[in-house]
């Protein structure tokens, strides 16, 4: 006869200390429990586990849910009721976490969206056509300030000596950069007053 300490039996079988000494105090001996007969009553058992069944008010009760919430993930086809108004309690449980689950995987992405939703109002974020728009806009501008300085220039240094004209064309790139470093795009946040109107 083979024995076995409780710990032992208990990781080899996946379960408890507690289930070894529940369902086997049979087979105990001041020694251990003994191997052989163990797992022949746990096969046994195993294959007998037709569940647990409760009724609505105990499952909601374990589930920490209502009545009627139970009722309506009846009613969703979520859980499942047996014969007699029973549930099974453990396929229910699964059932019950899964669809939580998902629940929370949705209630996730919904409250992601409207944060970046939010960010995008703020002028965190812009769409590619608001980027494209705006660096058209802005290289047009800075066009149209260089074309016009070339004008101006030309109108100004007619009557400079050409170590002066150096120093002309310079301060009439260095204010068209300017004006280019100060440029402000166009903001998301009229959109946001649009649709929430």
């Amino acid at each position: 006869m083979i024995l076995i300490q409780e710990a032992q039996l208990a990781d080899l079988l996946k379960i408890t200390p507690r289930y070894v000494r529940d369902i086997f105090s049979e087979f105990k001996t001041p020694a251990g429990y003994k191997l052989i007969k163990c797992i022949q009553k746990y096969i046994v058992d195993s294959r007998d586990d037709l569940g647990t069944y409760v009724n609505l008010k105990t499952l909601a009760d374990i589930l920490g849910v209502t009545e009627r919430t139970v009722r309506n993930l009846t009613e969703k086809k979520i859980l499942i009721k047996g014969e007699n108004d029973k549930y099974e309690l453990k396929e229910n449980i699964k059932n019950y976490l899964r669809a939580n689950d998902e629940t929370i995987k949705m209630t996730r992405a919904k409250r992601k969206l409207a944060e970046l939703r939010y960010e995008v109002y703020q002028d965190k974020y812009h769409s590619d056509d608001q980027v494209e728009y705006i660096l058209s806009d802005m290289l047009i501008k800075f066009k149209k300030k260089l074309l016009s300085s070339v004008r101006k220039i030309d109108n100004e240094i007619e009557n400079y000596p050409e170590k002066n004209r150096i120093e002309i064309i310079e301060r009439y790139i260095l204010e068209a950069l300017e004006e280019l470093s100060d440029y402000e795009p166009p903001s998301n946040q009229e959109n946001l007053k649009k649709e929430l109107e």
